[in-house]
């Protein structure tokens, strides 16, 4: 199945570390198939010198859809993350409960991210 959505996505780093929390935090956007989405991102590096990572993808929004879980990563050191991740299907019954479970019929992908400006991430989405 080829997925033509756009992610964009924004970290910081030095958050809290440590016991105080999150070493990188930032934002991710993810556009297209008639569902955006927006995430909070929190996590660490998983190496001395970062070029591993793990983030947490927290979901904005509370709809159906296909969405990011755990994010595993690495950094080449210059300008590329490569990005692991399965997605996480939420359906909701005609009750309007929520049920989730991983999609078979979705893989998971390896994204790769190019660094890019600030006003590239706001423009992301047409928004």
């Amino acid at each position: 199945m080829f997925d033509s959505r756009t992610m964009v996505l924004r970290l910081t780093h030095g958050v809290g570390g440590g016991d105080e929390g999150s070493e990188i935090g930032g934002r991710a956007k993810v556009c297209g198939a008639d569902h955006d989405v927006t995430y909070a991102i929190s996590g660490d590096a998983l190496d001395y010198r970062g070029t591993r990572f793990g983030l947490n993808a927290e979901r904005t929004d509370a709809g159906e859809g296909l969405y990011h879980r755990r994010l595993e990563g690495t950094w080449d050191g210059q300008d590329d993350l490569t990005v692991s991740t399965s997605l996480l299907r939420i359906e909701m019954d005609a009750a309007g409960t929520a049920t989730a479970g991983v999609d078979p019929r979705n893989p998971a992908v390896t994204l790769t991210l190019r660094r890019a400006t600030e006003s590239d991430f706001a423009a992301a989405c047409g928004a």
